[in-house]
């Protein structure tokens, strides 16, 4: 991932319009990771609350820890912005910790962001509960109670010390399932992540999709570059990223002006002896 990658007669990827547009749930955690406008209650899936915090301000970066785990990371610039990044995805039942870091964007211009919980309940009741403002560069905790939550795949990994050579021999076999195209071999590695997945949209079958099978069986799989391995929670998530913060594993599918990808391989768990993409 450190590497640039060579030039190539083809037109670049749009890597800021993917990001923005056509995100997959595999890549970045879409669902959770990224800007995005709030949707309109009768969209959302109503089978259980869902959780998202919302930020309001600018000249601002950091990052945000959820039980232990760096879920994300936000950058808002110069002018006012808002984002809501969700929170679902990593909470459990019960009372959970969540620490916003919020550092200096530009030299001499002091950041300041406003954190505000948003829950929509099964009904699609909305309920906005203020939480803090930093105006310097701070570490600010706070507990959020989530209730009626589904058991996360995440939940079953082994939390213990564990051998990062086992790790990359887990993420170089994917890499190779996905240059191979190994549909079944892919299928099984990301088996939880989709699971959740189907959880939190209600769409059944997501990984069986056309459009994913066409990225995979089309598109360009990135050579695995240099990437570092950070645990957390204990070991029960094991995180790989490059020094963009992103996925491994990058496949590209170009078209016309633009394109779709997948980006995976960021977020593992050892469940039951094997290692899985969980995120």
């Amino acid at each position: 991932m450190a590497k640039q990658a060579k030039k190539r007669s083809k037109p670049d990827f749009n890597y800021r319009r993917f990001l923005t547009l056509v995100i997959l749930f595999s890549g970045v955690a879409a669902l959770m990771l990224f800007n995005r406008k709030n949707q309109p209650a009768e969209a959302v899936h109503a089978d259980f609350p869902l959780y998202d915090l919302l930020l309001v301000g600018s000249a601002a970066k950091g990052s945000l820890i959820l039980n232990d785990i760096s879920i994300a990371r936000y950058k808002l610039g110069d002018e006012k912005r808002d984002a809501s990044i969700a929170l679902t995805p990593w909470l459990k039942n019960g009372a959970n910790l969540l620490t916003v870091t919020t550092s200096v964007l530009k030299s001499g211009v002091s950041p300041k962001v406003t954190f505000t919980l948003k829950t929509t309940q099964q009904d699609g009741t909305i309920k906005k509960e203020p939480l803090f403002t930093l105006t310097q560069p701070a570490s600010k905790r706070t507990t959020i109670k989530a209730q009626n939550l589904p058991y996360w795949t995440w939940l079953d990994g082994k939390a213990t010390f564990h051998n990062e050579d086992e790790l990359k021999v887990a993420i170089s076999a994917l890499h190779k399932a996905y240059n191979d195209k190994k549909l079944d071999v892919i299928a099984a590695v990301e088996d939880p992540l989709f699971k959740d997945m189907v959880r939190l949209t209600g769409r059944e079958k997501l990984s069986e999709r056309h459009y994913r099978k066409e990225i995979i069986i089309k598109g360009r799989v990135e050579p695995l570059a240099s990437y570092r391995i950070v645990p957390f929670d204990n070991g029960r998530i094991m995180r790989a990223t490059g020094p963009d913060g992103e996925a491994p594993i990058r496949i590209y599918f170009n078209y016309g002006n633009g394109g779709k990808a997948i980006l995976t391989g960021k977020y593992w768990s050892k469940i039951n002896g094997e290692w899985r993409v969980v995120r």
